[in-house]
């Protein structure tokens, strides 16, 4: 599917193309000024560069249920209105330190049923205003106590980490509830 033909449609807020068969998403040089939220769920894409990089205006976007085993440490630069991002169901192993950071306004992220193994402070920072942090079903043995440290002390707000299905992280008992009141660990 050639992006183009969504080029001058001004007035487009969302764009629903999930369960299309798309192989890639190329947005470069597609000018959607008005787009609010993208819906790519449980398409093929396998990378994410910059293809999305011109739709600066993005609040949602849906990336689950692709095939997305990488995604560029760039791929976020201009999308710095997101406040929805779901890359839950995918083959994601590792997060490039820095992916989010231009991230300052995202409230939900949504990371489960990847292959995650190890998450640390460097993949969260930025991400000031996050209440919801979803890394359920992964297969992390690794985690940084100091990631709800981080988010909590620049936002001082509620925050929801849901940690489920990854039970050797529940059972270390890495989160200290006491010094984070508002912070909840959902791990059943």
């Amino acid at each position: 599917l050639n992006m183009s033909i969504f080029s001058g449609l001004s007035q487009l807020i969302v764009l629903d193309l999930s369960y299309s068969h798309l192989g890639d998403a190329d947005f470069s040089g597609v000018s959607l000024p008005s787009i609010q939220i993208l819906n790519l769920a449980g398409n093929q894409l396998s990378t994410l560069q910059n293809q999305l990089s011109t739709l600066t205006g993005l609040q949602q976007l849906y990336l689950s249920g692709n095939q997305l085993t990488f995604v560029s440490p760039t791929a976020f630069t201009n999308l710095g209105w997101l406040t929805v991002l779901s890359l839950q169901d995918n083959f994601l192993t590792d997060i490039p330190a820095g992916l989010f950071s231009p991230l300052v306004v995202l409230a939900t992220l949504l990371l489960g049923n990847n292959l995650l193994t190890t998450v640390s402070a460097a993949n969260f920072g930025g991400l000031t205003s996050l209440q919801t942090l979803s890394l359920v079903n992964n297969r992390i043995v690794n985690i940084a106590p100091t990631i709800p440290s981080q988010i909590y002390d620049a936002t001082n707000h509620t925050l929801l980490v849901e940690m489920s299905g990854n039970p050797s992280v529940c059972r270390a008992g890495w989160l200290n509830t006491a010094q984070h009141p508002l912070v909840y660990c959902s791990c059943a």
